[in-house]
């Protein structure tokens, strides 16, 4: 459980920390100007506007595997989903700052047996009136 807390905390700071557009999370995009396929060894899947665009896929493989977790158990597609907006939600609405803190946040009450889904309804359940 532990394990998983630290996985959950290490993508959503990936995410915020290369400030990912929405549209190009959803694809399985991600942009910025990230050493990580460099120092794992994925290469780099594309560019856009000359900015390098690294495969999520690859890495949360990477991350997965240097975790000793199975990537569709701990996080599977839905779940990521439902985080990647969730915390687009709390930089959009929040500020930017608290997308990892409560990413990681999250990942403990998941690592003590909340289920991901019912910690991110909760949180979600926080933002302020009016957050799509």
């Amino acid at each position: 459980m532990i394990t998983e807390t630290f996985f959950l905390m290490e993508i959503t700071h990936r995410i915020s920390a290369h400030s990912f557009r929405d549209h190009e999370i959803r694809q399985g995009l991600g942009v910025g100007r990230s050493r990580a396929p460099e120092r794992i060894g994925v290469g780099v899947s594309g560019s856009r506007e000359g900015v390098a665009v690294a495969d999520v896929e690859l890495w949360l493989d990477e991350v997965a595997g240097a975790l000793d977790v199975t990537l569709e158990d701990v996080l599977p597609q839905a779940t990521q989903e439902e985080l990647l907006t969730l915390t687009g939600d709390i930089a959009h609405n929040v500020v930017r700052l608290a997308v990892p803190l409560s990413s990681y946040l999250i990942g403990v009450a998941v690592g003590r047996g909340a289920s991901a889904q019912e910690a991110i309804r909760l949180v979600g359940g926080l933002l302020p009136a009016g957050t799509e």
